[in-house]
């Protein structure tokens, strides 16, 4: 089976587990409503590092296992897991300042796109 599908019966899988447990979090505890994204972030950080080592003792390292597994449903249910792998990636590697820009330019350019996008709609939405 072609890998792009792996990914995608993954990522549809981790898509619904990430709405799963978003919706339980904000059931369980409705005071604060990024706790269940928090949790799926923290979570999904936790489980790719489990799931890459893994995949690296197995020597699978770009197999379907891991398309399925960390693109597909990890992909699916955070993308903060790769950015989190990413960067202490490169911090193994002493890559220091590859993990500093990798950090500054997912939170200094990634939170100003979003308030960008917001104004932007908001613009064009009063024409």
């Amino acid at each position: 089976m072609p890998n792009i599908i792996w990914i995608a019966i993954g990522g549809g899988l981790g898509a619904v587990t990430r709405y799963g447990m978003v919706s339980a979090v904000q059931t369980a505890v409705p005071g604060f409503k990024p706790l269940g994204t928090m949790a799926v972030n923290v979570l999904g950080c936790l489980v790719v590092g489990m799931v890459m080592a893994g995949i690296v003792r197995l020597n699978a390292v770009g197999s379907p296992l891991q398309f399925f597994l960390v693109t597909g449903i990890l992909g699916g249910f955070t993308t903060f897991s790769a950015f989190g792998y990413e960067t202490v990636s490169l911090l193994e590697e002493g890559q220091l300042a590859g993990a500093f820009w990798n950090v500054a330019g997912n939170l200094g350019l990634g939170l100003p796109a979003v308030f960008l996008g917001l104004k932007l709609v908001a613009w064009f939405g009063k024409s």
